[in-house]
């Protein structure tokens, strides 16, 4: 029946009731009807009674947000604790932060089984490295390594979005950002995982400038966490996939800093106005 596509044949099909018709059809028109023609013989070729069961699929995305940020001569990397599979909560307690070496880490979001190995590939790499050259690798080393790591998986890539953060050989913070096959620029800022979209407009404001009169920089940790928490917390009102707790990992000249702090409780009852007003 397909001759050409461009001119209009008349031709002849049986519908599902068993009359025939007359169609007149377009190039584009036939295409599309000998698409459907060949989804309903093989619908019809599969056994009656039995459903089509989907197919395989090795990912999983179980949510999360992770953000950076460089200053002068620190780094603040932040992550939430929430694990979850669609509308179901598996973990409101799992770290997305990792620390390599005293002035470097990495934070993760995707696919949780994928994250810890991947991490602790790297942090097996990093012990190699110590026990070989007996001193820790620099950060530039580290972003080169987690980049060849990412690549040597690329037929069968880990589904994990990262970012490496710490101080450079001069005492500067510096964030380089990956893709799943191990592409990465370095950074001022950087954000990933299931509210990225949320948060980087607003790191697009507060620190480069767009859309202010004024120009605001993290001169210091204290402002750059209380930036994070705010991001954080206004990214778990609007996005599902992150809440319970943020992580706060601070690295500087004199070490890093550990922090937690809550983040959309709703396993917590709430305080309703009516509550207020009683």
């Amino acid at each position: 029946f397909f001759f050409n596509d461009t001119a209009t044949t008349e031709i002849y099909t049986r519908s599902l009731v068993g009359s025939v018709r007359c169609v007149q059809e377009t190039g584009y028109q036939r295409r599309v009807h000998g698409i459907q023609i060949f989804h309903r013989k093989r619908m019809e070729s599969l056994p009656s009674g039995k459903e089509r069961k989907g197919e395989f699929n090795p990912y999983m995305d179980n949510g999360g947000t992770v953000v950076a940020i460089a200053g002068k001569n620190f780094c603040v990397l932040a992550g939430d604790t929430r694990c979850s599979q669609g509308y179901t909560l598996l973990s409101r307690n799992t770290s997305k932060i990792t620390q390599l070496t005293k002035g470097a880490a990495i934070a993760s979001s995707g696919m949780r089984a994928d994250i810890a190995k991947f991490h602790k590939t790297l942090l097996m790499r990093v012990k190699e490295y110590e026990f070989k050259f007996h001193k820790e690798p620099s950060l530039d080393a580290l972003a080169h390594l987690v980049s060849k790591q990412l690549y040597s998986h690329r037929f069968f890539p880990f589904y994990s979005f990262n970012l490496v953060a710490g101080l450079d050989s001069k005492g500067v913070g510096a964030v380089y950002g990956y893709d799943a096959i191990g592409s990465f620029d370095k950074l001022v800022y950087g954000a990933t995982g299931s509210g990225s979209q949320l948060v980087v407009p607003v790191l697009d404001n507060q620190l480069c400038g767009h859309n202010k009169i004024q120009e605001q920089q993290c001169e210091s940790p204290v402002i750059a966490k209380k930036l994070m928490l705010d991001i954080m917390n206004s990214c778990a009102e609007r996005d599902i996939y992150t809440g319970d707790k943020v992580e706060l990992l601070t690295i500087g000249k004199d070490g890093s800093e550990i922090d937690y702090q809550p983040l959309r409780a709703d396993q917590q009852p709430h305080t309703t106005l009516l509550d207020t007003q009683q």
